[in-house]
């Protein structure tokens, strides 16, 4: 397999992971006092987990925050080597001396743009627009991944917390 196809399969396996990271945290994040309450009143076993989740919103939100700007430095990494592999030869070989002269700064421009649209597209505004209208679904879900893999990360948003008092 050529590396090019691998980098563009993490690239996308990347802002898929991120997509769904953002939708679980607007799903989760929209179960309220109300519906905790509802829950509870049902007996739902989830109405526990959530209780904790919103006595310790800081450590997971966090952590789940934290989760997403790594993944975000990674795919941006990832995406601008794939971008720039595309753009700088053709601007390279262009008859106009400046942009030959300047094909690198150009062809970055050009790469961060364009891993900037498929971040914003497909790691937040569809993600949200799914994270909204399947809150519940999404939020009962995610929850039973996200909880061990904040409480995993917690440790270090609790050492960043430290460190800022």
């Amino acid at each position: 397999m050529e590396p090019i196809v691998v980098e563009i399969l993490i690239f996308t396996i990347l802002i898929l992971i991120s997509g769904y990271l953002t939708a679980s945290e607007i799903s989760i994040s929209s179960f309220g006092e109300n519906k905790i309450e509802e829950l509870k009143e049902n007996n739902d076993k989830l109405a526990q987990i959530l209780q904790e989740i919103q006595n310790n919103q800081e450590s997971f939100y966090g952590s789940l925050q934290l989760l997403l700007i790594l993944l975000l430095i990674i795919e941006s990494i990832i995406g601008f080597e794939i971008a720039h592999q595309f753009v700088s030869p053709i601007i390279y070989g262009s008859d106009i001396y400046f942009i030959q002269s300047n094909h690198f700064f150009i062809a970055f421009i050009i790469s961060v743009i364009i891993v900037l649209t498929f971040y914003v597209i497909f790691g937040l505004l569809i993600p949200r627009a799914f994270g909204f209208k399947f809150a519940d679904s999404l939020g009962r879900f995610s929850i039973k991944f996200l909880l061990p893999v904040t409480k995993i990360i917690r440790f270090c948003v609790l050492m960043q917390q430290y460190l800022v008092l």
